[in-house]
Order: structure tokens, then sequence, then C-alpha cells
């Protein structure tokens, strides 16, 4: 490279390069001064002397040097040159760095498609601290049947709820080491617009179910009209916030059929949440409502975490045992007796 930016700079023939081969400025300075001495000291010649030596000088006076023009434009020529050549070399750099990178790509089996394949999958959706203690049920078969299963639902045009990005959103919510009391579902709601990711709870806006609104009667009758009001809406996003993972044990649903995917694997999974919750931390508050609920945390060691039990909130089982449970008030007893913040049930 520097041998060809060399020749595009090379002198041209009766420019001022002379300079350089031998005649410093300086030393034309020094020679116009010492004229000028030797001129003031010899005596004055008379006038017609005078005339008679300039006209002499004059006519023995060098040739005016050729114009600067043409020099200067061939250096402006070599000077795009260069600039034209070093932008030549800088592409085919480039291109042969991409043509590198393709050959990389191409060795490591399409890398990029992979990293989206990967991107786009099921396992990607579970929260990082989550992802963490699980790491090991992600790659199991059973996960990934769950995902082709939810993908040929949608390539079938099968409404499927929640949205795929709100099926872990107990878990987006409830960082795995922020979590202080565990509410236990079963199913999402099947109804459209009503299943956001939480157990027991819709997005403000949507009619609140029935059990919902069993379960804000006990809050209002445990905790007294100063600590809660009934609220017109039903997103607990608040209680999750605090700590409260509300957890179903199926994460999906099809549209209109309840417990239409209690056999696609989900149990699996949120056993193994549950199982992870037992053996890395302590003091939970496992608030079980039904026998669903109940069989899903037979394995909570009782000796590290706290159970609490009752029938669950439906209209059909509300009556035989969940109103006067009072489950809301212990569970801040049970936290505050290890020093936690009790959790605020308003919302």
């Amino acid at each position: 490279m520097a041998t060809t930016l060399t020749n595009f700079f090379k002198p041209v023939a009766g420019s001022s390069d002379k300079k350089a081969e031998g005649t410093p400025a300086a030393a034309d300075s020094h020679a116009d001064g010492d004229s000028a001495a030797a001129a003031a000291a010899a005596p004055t010649a008379s006038p017609a002397k005078a005339t008679a030596a300039s006209r002499k000088r004059k006519s023995a006076a060098p040739a005016s040097p050729a114009p600067a023009a043409p020099a200067a434009a061939a250096a402006n020529n070599g000077a795009e040159a260069a600039s034209a050549a070093a932008a030549a070399v800088k592409s085919a750099t480039k291109a042969a760095d991409a043509a590198n990178e393709a050959a990389a790509t191409a060795a490591d089996g399409d890398e990029p498609a992979a990293k989206r394949a990967k991107a786009d999958s099921l396992a990607s959706l579970v929260p990082a601290s989550w992802a963490r203690v699980l790491s090991s049920e992600l790659d199991k078969p059973y996960f990934g049947e769950i995902d082709k299963f939810l993908r040929a639902q949608a390539t079938a045009k099968v409404q499927v709820f929640p949205a795929r990005e709100h099926i872990f959103r107990a878990l987006d919510l409830c960082p795995f080491d922020k979590v202080r009391v565990v509410i236990l579902g079963q199913d999402p709601y099947h109804d459209v617009g009503q299943a956001e990711g939480l157990s027991f709870s819709v997005p403000a806006g949507v009619k609140v179910p029935s059990s919902l609104q069993n379960i804000y009667k006990e809050l209002a009758s445990d905790l007294g009209a100063k600590n809660f009001t009934k609220p017109k809406h039903g997103h607990l996003a608040k209680w999750a916030e605090q700590g409260v993972l509300l957890l179903n044990t199926g994460l999906t649903v099809k549209a209109h059929e309840a417990g239409s995917h209690k056999k696609v694997g989900w149990h699996r999974f949120t056993e193994a949440i549950v199982k992870a919750i037992n053996k890395d931390l302590k003091g939970v508050v496992f608030i079980l409502w039904g026998k669903h609920a109940q069989d899903a945390a037979k394995g909570v060691d009782e000796s590290k975490h706290y159970t609490l039990k009752s029938a669950h909130p439906s209209g059909l089982s509300a009556s035989r045992g969940f109103f006067g449970c009072k489950h809301f008030s212990k569970t801040n007893e049970l936290l505050t007796k290890q020093g936690k913040a009790p959790i605020d049930w308003q919302v």
C-alpha cells in the first residue's frame, strides 16, 4: 500500500521541488541580503552608466519560472487518486471480512438462524431469575413438546389463552428471590379477554369473575372496611409486584374449554416451580384453596414454610370453608413474625 501512494506523489519536473534538491529557502534570503549590502558599499555611478548597467542586468536576468498552476493540478490529481485507492482497499477489506464471517457462520451450522430460533422459543420467554433455577427443566423433552403443541395450535388458528407473551407473566412480575407468598390456581380463565397470566386476576375493565368477587368479600371481612375497599376491577398485579406468586398449575387453555390443556404437560413445569421454592427459599406462605391446589403443594416442607388451606372461593364451594378462613390477615402475621413486610392487599 505504501509503495502505491509514493508513486502518486512523484515530483513534477520544473516545479519548485528544486529547492528540496539543495537550494533551501533560507539560502535565497541570505543571498538577497548580501547583494543589498554589496550595493550599499559600492561607489555611486553616473546616471548614464547606471541606466546602461540596469539594461544589462535586465537582459542577463533569468527567465521567469513556469506558472505553478500545472504543478498544483498534478498534485491535486495525485491526491484524488490516492484517496480513490484508499477507498478501494477499504472496500476490498470489508468484502473480505464479510466473506470470512459468512464462512465461519456456515462452519458453525448457520448460527444466526439458530439464535433466531432460540430467541423465539418458549424457554426464551421464561424470566432470567426463574430460568436459572429451572434450567434443567427447560431442557427436558416434555417442555419442548409443550412448545411444539402451542405452535401447532397457532398454525391451526386455534384460540389459546393467555397470549404467548403472557404465559409466564406470574414469573415476570414476581422474580424468584422475591417470592414471599404463593397463591395456586388451576386453569387460566377461558373466555375472551380474561386470562392475563396471573391466577384469579383479570385485566382492568373486564368483569370481575365470581371467584374473585368472593375473594374480595373475604378480604373485606378479614381486614375490615378501614383496611380494604372492594375495588371495581380484578387486576391483581399489585400483589404480584409485592412478592405474591399468582401461579396457575396449568398455564394455557383452549378458548371456552376449561381444563382443555391439563394433559399438555404444564403440571410438570409448575410442580418444578413449587419444588424450587420449597428447596431454595424459606418462610414462604402457601395459600391453598381447594383440593387441586393442596395436591399441587403436597411436597412443601412445613418445617421451612407455611401452608394455609381452605375450600376454593368459587360460588359452588366458598360457603363450605372459604368464607371466614382469614388467610389474608394470617399471611401478614406470618410474614411480620419473620421480620418481613406485610402485603398490602388493597388493589
